[in-house]
């Protein structure tokens, strides 16, 4: 047991903290497919700007893996490819009346060895 409720933001950096097992308050957004069996670790809005949503979540799949399943699931629920970066592992798209998305996917600095999908969200 010793579960805890409620961690403590601000800790100290460098200890590979224990990978979270459930998803932290807050929404999924609904035509942004969420990568399978992903944890939800951040779920905020952008500091200064309205109808923003910024979401983490935290998978141990690969990089390419989660990349390949953004790049064929935002088209299959209507978002148009505005552009993949893939020096930064950026992937824009953007939907007509919805808004623009942008999907990083890269290497968590805080966990070792898991991928971080990060889902910024500007409605129009």
């Amino acid at each position: 047991g010793g579960a805890s409720f409620g961690g403590e933001p601000g800790k100290e950096a460098g200890v590979n903290p224990r990978v979270p097992t459930s998803d932290v308050v807050g929404q999924d957004i609904s035509d942004i497919p969420r990568y399978p069996e992903s944890i939800r670790i951040h779920c905020g809005d952008v500091p200064g700007v309205s109808g923003s949503i910024v979401i983490v979540y935290l998978t141990p799949t690969s990089i390419d893996t989660v990349k390949d399943f953004y790049k064929t699931q935002l088209p299959a629920n209507g978002w148009a490819m505005v552009s993949i970066q893939l020096d930064h592992e950026d992937i824009i798209a953007d939907k007509e009346g919805r808004g623009m998305a942008t999907v990083m996917v890269g290497a968590s600095e805080d966990y070792s060895g898991y991928t971080e999908i990060n889902i910024s969200f500007l409605s129009e």
